[in-house]
């Protein structure tokens, strides 16, 4: 059962292509390429999981999924980047969030946000 999806790239062309990646698995997309306006737009409306990059101008991924977790502790969030150290991502396992290595596999990708949307319907 496809859910409702944000999608937090500055990359325009990933971003876009993350969005059409899951609009094609029956996702419904919203993607915004800022991370403040991606957690005004979070704070708004109803998502069932959050998809965004680590390094980006003004707020990092991690502090994004900080100030989504503040709010929202289950939700599925996955981070998707190319530049990551081990104590990032052992930071970001403690707050329940799934990692993702550029380049990407988007199967797996879609993959693993259908079980983490499973999983939290539960």
């Amino acid at each position: 059962m496809p859910g409702r999806i944000l999608v937090v790239d500055d990359d325009d062309d990933f971003r876009q292509l993350l969005a059409d990646v899951f609009a094609q698995a029956g996702y419904e997309v919203v993607s915004k390429n800022n991370a403040h306006h991606a957690l005004e737009t979070f704070e708004e409306s109803d998502f069932d999981a959050v998809v965004t990059d680590h390094n980006m101008p003004e707020m990092t991924g991690e502090e994004l999924v900080q100030s989504i977790r503040s709010s929202s502790p289950q939700i599925p969030i996955i981070l998707v980047s190319g530049y990551l150290n081990q104590d990032l991502i052992q930071n970001l396992k403690n707050i329940n969030t799934e990692i993702f290595h550029k380049p990407l596999n988007v199967i797996s990708l879609l993959r693993k946000t259908s079980e983490k949307l499973n999983l939290a319907a539960k």
